[in-house]
C-alpha cells in the first residue's frame, strides 16, 4: 500500500521489517524488487527478482538475507 501510494521508502522499511521475522517467499522478493526499481536502485532491484525467480523455481522458502541500508534516497 506505501509504494502504490509514492511512500517508497517507507515501503521498503516495511519489508526490511517483514524481513528480519523470518523466512521470505518469492512474493516479498517480488514486491522489494518493485519498490527498488520505483527507488531507482535497479542494481538492487535486478538482485530482488534474480532471488524471487529462484525461489519459484525451487518452490522453497528461503532464510532472510539482511540487506545493507542505502543512504540513497
Amino acid at each position: 500500500a506505501c509504494s502504490r501510494a509514492g511512500q517508497h521508502d517507507k515501503a521498503l522499511a516495511a519489508l526490511d521489517q517483514l524481513a528480519l521475522q523470518g523466512s521470505v517467499d518469492a512474493t516479498f522478493y517480488s514486491l522489494r524488487a518493485r519498490v527498488l526499481t520505483d527507488l531507482g536502485r535497479d542494481a538492487e532491484a535486478r538482485a530482488a527478482m534474480r532471488t524471487c525467480l529462484q525461489l519459484k523455481m525451487s518452490s522453497k522458502p528461503i532464510a532472510a538475507k539482511p540487506t545493507p541500508r542505502s543512504t540513497r534516497s
